[in-house]
């Protein structure tokens, strides 16, 4: 007994797909397949520790940038989210990188953040010089158990705080913080959902002066401030990268 198989296919254009002349391997075809299939490259980031070191007073930047951060103690490794990470003790623990490329428009942070009791004004990230001179800076701090706060100044002095409730404590939470001096507007994500969205204010005008700035991770410009939480997989771009963080989130480093 013999038995003959028939496939019944429906035709390209069922598809959307016009058969090019010459058939399914005719140029023109391949080509308009590849035009409709291509997908454009994110702009990449400015900075990025991993911090998968887990030893040494080093975290390389993985941007290819060169930004080397610099730890005030080897003991800071720990567990991080994925690999190590680091971990403050409230006293004299931080990372710091000075001369980071912000860029000038738009500029987002990003990163992995743990924390076993939101304390009282404890630093998780700070850009600028140090918020509390009066130069262009902003930070990110825990206010106390049951506020964050997000604080910006520019060349006048002129403050603008934003605070939101925390997540829960004892596990790790993903941090985005989106500056946009176009708009000028601040969100602050978290776990990939906008936490808070607020008008920026006077202090994004002066982000042109952020060219060249300091990063202080975990502690006031190394100096007060200190915090006990763990961080992980830190990013920053010169860009709204808010549309990457599914994917970031789907795949800490």
């Amino acid at each position: 007994m013999r038995y003959i198989l028939i496939l019944c296919l429906p035709a390209l254009s069922a598809f959307g797909q016009q058969p090019a002349p010459g058939g399914l391997r005719s140029p023109a075809f391949v080509a308009g397949l590849s035009k409709s299939s291509a997908v454009s490259s994110p702009t990449p980031e400015i900075a990025w520790w991993q911090l998968n070191e887990n030893t040494g007073t080093t975290a390389a930047d993985s941007s290819g940038n060169g930004y080397t951060l610099t730890l005030a103690d080897a003991a800071m490794w720990t567990t991080g989210k994925a690999g190590s990470g680091l971990a403050g003790n409230g006293s004299s623990y931080y990372a710091q990188r000075a001369s980071v490329a912000m860029g000038v428009n738009i500029v987002t942070v990003c990163f992995w953040l743990k924390d076993a009791a939101f304390g009282n004004n404890e630093m998780v990230i700070e850009l600028g010089a140090n918020i509390a001179i009066t130069s262009p800076a902003w930070y990110f701090f825990e206010q106390d158990s049951s506020t964050l706060e997000l604080a910006q100044r520019n060349t006048s002095g002129i403050l603008r705080n934003e605070t939101l409730a925390p997540p829960s404590t004892g596990t790790w939470h993903h941090y985005a913080i989106v500056y946009d001096n176009n708009t000028p507007q601040i969100t602050i994500y978290i776990d990939g959902s906008a936490a808070s969205t607020t008008v920026a204010g006077a202090g994004v005008a002066d982000s042109a002066n952020w060219v060249t700035d300091t990063v202080n991770i975990l502690a006031r410009a190394g100096a007060s401030l200190f915090s006990n939480a763990s961080i992980d997989d830190i990013r920053a771009y010169n860009r709204d990268a808010s549309g990457d963080l599914a994917a970031i989130i789907a795949d800490p480093k």
